[in-house]
């Protein structure tokens, strides 16, 4: 939704109000642990600067003063330590997500 549509998934997100927003998407994804999920995060870093911008004013706001703290979450995961478990069904490697 968020590639496809990022305005309207940033005001969803926050129902509205871009600064709820940017409470929302940083609570979802720090300490995010379930490298699928990290895969989608990495994502989002790239389109949600882009996503904000398309709200107008208010999106470039609330973006601007929540910068620091997506960055840190954001940064959290760097460098990255992976290694996937035996056995494991998801196929996700340590090079996925450094990338």
């Amino acid at each position: 939704a968020l590639r496809a549509n990022g305005a309207a998934a940033v005001r969803g997100a926050g129902e509205g109000d871009c600064e709820k927003a940017c409470a929302s998407i940083i609570a979802a994804f720090d300490g995010e642990k379930d490298p699928r999920c990290v895969l989608l995060l990495s994502d989002a870093w790239v389109i949600l600067p882009q996503a904000f911008a398309r709200c107008g004013d208010e999106g470039v706001a609330a973006y601007a003063a929540n910068a620091e703290e997506l960055y840190d979450v954001a940064a959290s995961y760097f460098p990255v330590s992976f290694t996937p478990p035996r056995g494991d069904a998801i196929k996700i490697t340590r090079r996925q997500l450094a990338e």
